[in-house]
């Protein structure tokens, strides 16, 4: 519902600044850990200096969604892009597609009349570091953002599936649909909506197998 949206989004406001901490400490700091310890490390320049050892700047191999994706987000022009550091944007970027994530996980929880745990996203977002007395300490072994920690969604979604799709939408495509209809147009969402309102296969048999051959 429109409301429980509201309410994800008003809740993802709330841990947004403290999840931006939390990968730029956790999972971009091990990147750089590693790549410190590397031969040839890539260092942390700005993404308008040339990789080392190509002729490319890091600026140029950011897709140009994901580059402005960055900047309104940030609330910044493409000269203020240029400045950022390489960790800076790698941060950024991963900051959006966790939020997309997370708003569904408090999108479900909320429209199952509960409110979004710490105990449920925060071993997520930092793996072996989480430390918790109710679970006994660190998810051992896993690393920050590891799919296998992501939160369960509740209740029984099978109806509609059934009811979208004509067919059972397995978790994984299901997310897939869920994130690319947060990014697009309103025009392109209307599209989806309209699609998935028809009970019947997105692709035939055919097509089907062209998209997994291509």
């Amino acid at each position: 519902s429109y409301k429980s949206h509201a309410k994800a989004c008003e809740w993802w406001s709330g841990i947004h600044d403290m999840v931006h901490d939390t990968i730029g400490k956790h999972y971009v700091g091990a990147s750089r850990d590693n790549d410190s310890r590397a031969k040839n490390p890539f260092g942390n320049p700005s993404v308008s200096s040339l990789v080392n050892g190509q002729s490319t700047s890091w600026s140029s191999i950011v897709s140009h969604i994901c580059k402005r994706q960055i900047m309104e987000h940030a609330s910044i022009t493409e000269d203020d892009f240029e400045q950022l550091y390489v960790d800076d944007v790698l941060c950024r970027a991963v900051l959006l597609m966790t939020q997309k994530l997370l708003i569904i996980y408090a999108f479900n929880s909320f429209e199952a009349d509960r409110t979004p745990l710490d105990m449920e996203y925060m071993p997520y977002l930092l793996g072996q570091n989480y430390s918790s007395d109710m679970l006994g300490g660190g998810v051992e072994g896993s690393t920050p953002l590891h799919f296998s920690n992501f939160p369960r969604l509740k209740d029984d979604f099978s109806q509609v599936k059934k009811a979208v799709l004509g067919s059972p939408m397995y978790d994984p495509s299901g997310m897939l649909v869920a994130m690319l209809v947060m990014d697009a147009t309103a025009r392109q969402q209307a599209d989806v909506v309209r699609r998935l309102s028809i009970p019947e296969p997105l692709l035939d048999s055919t097509a089907l197998m062209d998209v997994m051959t291509a």
